[in-house]
């Protein structure tokens, strides 16, 4: 790592080391009509290198496309989360993101009415019920980023399930309505979603993206096992000879488990998706929907483990993380997609304010080119 890494992971350290201890919550309102609200937020700080700093422009040996910068330091992110109830039945969530410094960018806006526990409806911005890694927390996750990202390197769908879920439109955040509700250890989630782009608002075409999900909690004692089966059908809009809307839908299905938890002890999460990419066509070029290209198939799978090991001084706890992904974008080819292996630790201070290092490594299908690697570390401060 390089001199700036070193310095740059020092005053990261010394930055969490003098925040004082954080609550999980502020609740600023409560009343005895079931009116409430609260404020928690988080902030990241994260540096990161690239091998693509120094890469040969020779198209055949390395998946990069552009010279970066040898390390980087910046604002990953910077959210302030304002929870309330209405009557204590009417939940909502409002939660904007100031990472972009001179701009803010609104991740959840939602309100969610409990009419009794087993059917609760859900409207406004929020995440699709679809891939368990992004319905994980950011402040949670046990990496420091979903994906596996390489500066330097445009995208990594072929060997990232984050990548492959979101740039195929079946995760992340969207706007729409969700049915969810639970009896027993069983939950379910049924949603219908606008199927734009995350960062979008508005709806391109008059189909909905639909995505169903099921989970259930067996009961191991300290360690549960969440077992969960999901499936989405996503809408593909495109403009016909005569200029009106054409809808197509694609499919994917996902099976996620996660055993144990986040507090104490072993957690292991693992996932596997599959199913078309709306990308892409079977002979791996960009779909041409006027001529009814049949998709490609694409699949993705991912484990992370982790071990949180409690101290008696000093650190809260310290916690060794692996983690291993890897998929194909277009399963008629053999040269495409790769794998990636990320080894990394974090550092508890207090609940979940911790410093985490990872290290990222991408190994391409493709023999010609070569492995290419990212060092990170970021401190995480929670409230």
């Amino acid at each position: 790592m390089s001199r700036i890494g070193f310095g740059a992971l020092g005053l990261a350290l010394a930055a969490l080391l003098n925040v004082g201890q954080a609550h999980a919550q502020l609740k600023v309102y409560s009343d005895e009509d079931g009116n409430e609200l609260s404020i928690s937020g988080q902030f990241q700080v994260q540096q990161r290198t690239s091998s693509c700093s120094g890469f040969p422009f020779d198209e055949g040996t390395s998946a990069c496309e552009e010279d970066v910068a040898v390390s980087e330091l910046f604002l990953r992110r910077a959210r302030l989360v304002v929870r309330g109830k209405l009557h204590g039945w009417i939940d909502f969530k409002f939660q904007p993101d100031f990472s972009r410094i001179n701009s803010v960018t609104l991740l959840d806006a939602y309100a969610r009415f409990g009419f009794s526990p087993s059917a609760r409806l859900q409207v406004g911005r929020f995440k699709r019920p679809f891939d368990g890694f992004q319905l994980t927390s950011s402040s949670q996750i046990l990496t420091i980023e979903r994906d596996i990202d390489v500066p330097g390197i445009p995208s990594l769908t072929a060997v990232s399930l984050d990548e492959l879920t979101t740039g195929s439109r079946f995760a992340d955040r969207d706007v729409g309505i969700m049915l969810d509700g639970g009896v027993g250890e069983f939950h379910y989630w049924v949603a219908a979603m606008n199927g734009s782009g995350s960062r979008e608002n508005l709806d391109a075409n008059d189909g909905k993206q639909l995505i169903g999900r099921g989970q259930y909690v067996f009961d191991l004692g300290s360690m549960p096992l969440s077992v969960a089966l999901a499936g989405a059908l996503v809408d593909e809009s495109s403009e016909r000879d005569d200029g009106s809307l054409k809808t197509e839908y694609t499919g994917s299905f996902e099976i996620f488990s996660q055993l144990g938890g986040f507090n104490s002890g072993p957690i292991v999460q693992a996932g596997f998706i599959y199913g078309k990419n709306p990308n892409q066509n079977r002979e791996g070029g960009e779909r041409d929907p006027l001529l009814d290209e049949p998709f490609a198939n694409q699949y993705g799978w991912q484990v992370i483990g982790a071990y949180k090991i409690p101290l008696e001084s000093g650190l809260e706890a310290i916690s060794p993380v692996l983690r291993l992904t890897g998929g194909d974008p277009n399963t008629d080819f053999d040269d495409d997609g790769g794998w990636a292996l990320t080894p990394g630790v974090e550092l508890f201070f207090f609940g979940r304010n911790k410093l985490a290092i990872n290290w990222d490594f991408v190994f391409p299908n493709d023999a010609a080119l070569r492995s290419e690697n990212s060092f990170k570390s970021q401190v995480q401060v929670y409230f």
